[in-house]
């Protein structure tokens, strides 16, 4: 059944990329300045059916997100690509799914209420991160300046979040840094990186919570 076949897209190893390659695609296909680049003269030549692929990829995106609603809000989360540079990807393609019939209306509401809940979520973990002490240097992700949740080696030997550069690897495959060729095959986990900056994020999730006690404890105290 669609669960059963769904559930095979969490795991961890492809999940994220997942929503990467679809919000991918989706840009190209739903914002208005994308779309433009998109246009064929001749596109039954082409077996080009954009409408169709439009309509399958929103699908997909609704599956997910009904088999495990966490974990698919998390990887769209983790689209920092999405997030940073498109967050209207989904309401875009709400938009031109509605205008053209693309969807039964149950699925296009509920892909509203996953932009609407990828947007909450990425909220508190803004503010989460606004709450802490400043960020080691060497925990930042280089080019987007966020704390890297899984830092990857680069063949050129800068450090990049995994994300970062499997997003980047989308659409050029070289090195940001050095500009020369590379492929995802070339990428070196950085483990004990990984575990010092999960460390430093529970401590500072501690202190934030530690202070927060203590607020609420002061005004609770505070009887004039």
């Amino acid at each position: 059944d669609d669960k059963s076949v769904a559930s095979l897209f969490f795991n961890p190893q492809i999940r994220d990329r997942e929503a990467r390659i679809l919000n991918f695609f989706l840009k190209y296909l739903t914002i208005p300045e994308e779309r433009k680049k998109l246009k064929l003269r001749d596109p039954e030549r082409y077996n080009w059916h954009p409408r169709q692929l439009i309509a399958q990829l929103a699908s997909i995106h609704v599956r997910l997100f009904r088999t495990n609603p966490a974990m698919w809000i998390e990887a769209c989360v983790a689209d920092s690509a999405y997030l940073g540079g498109s967050p209207s990807i989904l309401p875009e393609c709400v938009k031109v799914l509605r205008s053209l019939s693309l969807l039964p209306e149950a699925d296009i509401a509920e892909l509203q209420v996953l932009h609407e809940r990828v947007g909450e979520a990425r909220k508190v973990a803004t503010e989460e991160e606004e709450e802490f002490d400043d960020v080691p240097g060497e925990f930042e992700d280089p080019l987007l300046g966020t704390i890297m949740k899984d830092p990857v080696k680069l063949p050129s030997g800068s450090i990049l979040d995994r994300a970062t550069i499997l997003t980047h690897l989308l659409t050029d495959q070289r090195d940001p840094f050095s500009r020369l060729p590379m492929t995802e095959s070339d990428i070196v986990a950085e483990e004990e990186l990984k575990e010092r900056i999960q460390t430093w994020i529970g401590e500072q999730r501690e202190a934030v919570r530690q202070k927060k006690m203590q607020a609420t404890a002061g005004e609770d105290m505070d009887v004039s």
